[in-house]
């Protein structure tokens, strides 16, 4: 009986640590200590943060926050005079948005990308131009069937309702040129069934022309890169996951439940950086983790390190030069704040 009891006891240690070597977190327990380091978020006076404000963008000296605030979708403030406007206003007309957006600014060419989520429509505006109140689109396509989106050199990049797979690369006028199956060793057939579980962000890097997608619920952060026949094609991976979702996708399951993990909750990405917000909570939030990650990679997709930062950071983006950190957290108050520090 001692016997058959140790046994068990021996197989129940096997299974429970085959477990937990794959558990939510268990891959920051692989990263050296001196690739690990703290940040500390400090809260900026910024008065007309108000609302709930949902993305937060940078380029040079202005900050963009999407909200929806008096009728207006965005939030334009100047971060060394503390001057601000609110602009795009909310509805259907002409020059109106539709929310959520999603933002994308660049600091070169004093632009601002719009992607209206519901509608799938997308437009780039002059920086300057808002700002002065000015508010014209340089112009407008349709991404169709997207839900998130990055900007490319030569397009769009999307994830959406896709048969062939849910990543898809739009010309400069909207027009899909090819189609991307992130996951071809797990075919889901259902195209809404196949967008949940897939679901994540994208960003790019221009000087190396690689792609990143930071998934929501599945397990590995991927990275992308152009053949010459202009095709993505993976370089790398990098897990964050415990492979629940892969598991239970290739059984037909397509029900996140509560005690799905949450990994990836936003992504940008910099001339020499992508940077990934990990969250890892479970979608029943019965175990809220003490703190979040953001996770650093090179521009060719190489692991460069990782920040433990407040559990309440929403929203991250970086300035140009890699110098400055902004987040979209809950302040002091218990009120949504900005906060910023250094890398």
């Amino acid at each position: 009986m001692r016997y058959i009891n140790h046994i068990l006891l021996t197989f129940l240690f096997c299974v429970f640590t085959s477990c937990t070597d794959k558990s939510t977190t268990s891959w920051i327990n692989d990263i050296p200590d001196e690739n690990i380091r703290n940040l500390s978020f400090q809260e900026m006076g910024i008065k007309p943060l108000v609302g709930k404000p949902y993305q937060i963008e940078v380029a040079g000296d202005l900050l963009a926050v999407a909200d929806d605030i008096d009728g207006k979708a965005l939030l334009l403030y100047n971060l060394k005079d503390a001057s601000y406007v609110r602009t795009l206003h909310i509805g259907q007309g002409p020059e109106e948005v539709i929310t959520p957006i999603e933002i994308i600014m660049t600091n070169n060419d004093s632009t601002l990308h719009v992607f209206q989520r519901r509608s799938g429509k997308y437009r780039k505006y002059n920086l300057i131009d808002l700002f002065t109140g000015r508010v014209h689109a340089k112009n407008e396509i349709s991404l169709e069937g997207a839900d998130r989106f990055t900007t490319l050199m030569d397009g769009y990049a999307s994830l959406g309702f896709y048969e062939k797979g849910v990543l898809a690369t739009f010309n400069d006028y909207g027009k899909i040129i090819r189609y991307t199956d992130l996951y071809p060793d797990i075919p889901i057939e259902n195209i809404g069934s196949k967008y949940k579980m897939q679901q994540g962000r994208l960003a790019f890097n221009e000087l190396t022309d690689y792609l990143m997608y930071a998934p929501s619920f599945a397990s590995y952060i991927l990275f992308y890169q152009r053949d010459k026949e202009g095709n993505w094609t993976k370089q790398s991976s990098f897990r964050v996951g415990d492979e629940r979702l892969e598991q239970k996708t290739k059984k037909k399951d397509m029900v996140l439940r509560n005690d799905d993990i949450q990994n990836c909750i936003d992504a940008c990405s910099t001339s020499r950086y992508f940077y990934v917000l990990y969250s890892g909570n479970n979608l029943g939030k019965t175990e809220m983790p003490k703190e979040r990650y953001i996770i650093r990679f090179t521009s060719n997709g190489r692991f460069d390190r990782l920040y433990k930062i407040n559990s309440t950071v929403k929203n991250i983006c970086v300035t140009e030069d890699d110098s400055g950190i902004f987040a979209l957290m809950i302040g002091k108050d218990n009120e949504y704040a900005i906060g910023k520090d250094y890398l």
